[in-house]
């Protein structure tokens, strides 16, 4: 039964029908997805902004901030806004197994070719608009940066004032000598991946301070 369900969900996916689900900008209407205009013309504010240089948490913070909130009803964050911006429905697609396996591999069963069809649906994004993002987003001057340093107290430390954990954040300036100075500090994971809009930052600088030659 498991698998004749997949099977079936899987030639939907091929004949650019929507297999259901939550996502912002539409409704899901008879099992079909129906552009909800209201909501959709945030969707084109996202990557609008994106597509005009603003950041990830940039972006959220001025959603949050403007009192917009996800289907959920909850305030937007980085990961919301890469997820919308990755999405390719919202230019008209429909992508359809990229996690095999999910049930038993979760994310690590990653698909390197998975399906991408057209589909039934409307876009929100253009085609123009949709590849200066992608082209943006695949750039290696705006990748996350990723960090391998030691944070020792991530686990433990929490916000003086929502409560949350606080997570690693590293700031980089250059010396007048060429010399490059890192601070390291934990700030709220709130405020982090949401913006003001939702906590301060409550940073807590560390002890030690890395220097490097360029």
């Amino acid at each position: 039964m498991s698998e004749n369900v997949k099977l079936g969900m899987k030639q939907r996916a091929l004949e650019g029908s929507w297999n259901g689900g939550v996502i912002f900008g539409y409704d899901s209407i008879g099992k079909e997805l129906v552009i909800n205009k209201e909501v959709a013309e945030v969707v084109k504010q996202i990557f609008t902004l994106y597509s005009q240089g603003k950041g990830l948490k940039a972006i959220a913070n001025q959603l949050n901030k403007n009192g917009y909130r996800t289907k959920r009803d909850r305030h937007f964050s980085i990961n919301g806004m890469a997820t919308i911006l990755d999405n390719p429905v919202y230019n008209g697609k429909i992508s359809w197994l990229k996690v095999e396996n999910w049930d038993k591999k979760r994310r690590r069963g990653r698909n390197d070719n998975p399906i991408l069809v057209e589909g039934q649906h409307e876009a929100i994004i253009n085609d123009e608009l949709w590849s200066l993002v992608q082209s943006r987003r695949k750039s290696k001057s705006f990748r996350q940066r990723q960090s391998n340093e030691p944070f020792l107290l991530s686990s433990i430390l929490r916000c003086p004032d929502c409560g949350q954990g606080m997570v690693p954040s590293i700031t980089t300036y250059t010396l007048s000598d060429g010399t490059k100075r890192k601070h390291r500090y934990y700030v709220c994971s709130d405020f982090h991946n949401k913006g003001s809009a939702e906590c301060k930052a409550n940073s807590v600088m560390m002890l030690k301070t890395l220097c490097f030659n360029v």
